[in-house]
């Protein structure tokens, strides 16, 4: 098997600390490249296949999810800035970050996160993770995905409002956190998908994430290149 080349093109500010602070610095690329064990099938965030380290290597640095790991696996506010639950433990309510936003500048809201978590439940797109979705309980989860109601309309997601999400649960799930930090359920742009199904997540000008980098360049079975995103913050 030929191992995919994966490669972050990092700048950095070296501040020696000799230099005074009004000097004036230069930045600096660094390079850092990765083997990434195989070519990925799809870098769709709905469609990752279990091929973890030859897809989640690369959508977790183009793609930020509600929550993120930590170094513990303790989910951390990512894209939400913070979340609350119900006492019963059935309703979490994501607060989003207003001032989140797309690799081309557009506002990152709760109606993509909706549209992400719906879309991975659509029967229609067999997506391998959909089963943690159902699992969790999620109200209408299971149906929709059963194909036992054909519209999503039911499913326990929602956009209040463009900043708040929120998740309704026929009974309490506690590991909720952690689903919320994968990176299968990170936002994705509707009209991005509605424009080219197969293709979007296949083109660098299309390909937008709301994560720490950008695609520069895939070169199929060779090399994928990463650039930090300038409107990740």
């Amino acid at each position: 098997m030929r191992w995919l080349i994966f490669t972050f093109v990092l700048t950095a500010l070296l501040l020696p600390a000799t230099k005074p602070v009004a000097a004036q610095t230069t930045p600096q690329e660094v390079r850092v490249n990765f083997l990434n064990q195989g070519e990925p099938d799809s870098l769709d965030p709905n469609r990752a296949s279990f091929k973890f380290a030859s897809e989640a290597a690369v959508v977790r640095q183009v793609f930020e999810p509600l929550l993120r790991f930590d170094e513990n696996l303790v989910p951390q506010p990512a894209a939400a800035e913070s979340y609350d639950v119900s006492l019963d433990g059935t309703v979490y309510t994501f607060h989003l970050r207003q001032d989140g936003q797309w690799s081309d500048g557009q506002p990152v809201t709760a109606q993509q996160f909706e549209y992400s978590w719906k879309r991975i439940l659509d029967p229609r797109l067999k997506a391998e993770y959909a089963p943690l979705f159902v699992d969790a309980g999620i109200v209408g989860a299971d149906d929709y995905n059963a194909r036992r109601t054909a519209s999503a309309d039911k499913v326990g997601v929602r956009a209040i409002d463009d900043y708040t999400l929120e998740i309704r649960l026929a009974q309490p799930f506690g590991a909720l956190s952690d689903l919320a930090a994968l990176w299968v359920a990170s936002p994705i742009r509707p009209e991005l998908v509605a424009a080219d199904p197969d293709g979007w997540a296949q083109d660098p000008s299309t390909y937008l994430g709301n994560g720490p980098f950008a695609i520069a360049e895939w070169q199929p079975r060779d090399h994928i290149t990463l650039v930090p995103n300038p409107r990740y913050t």
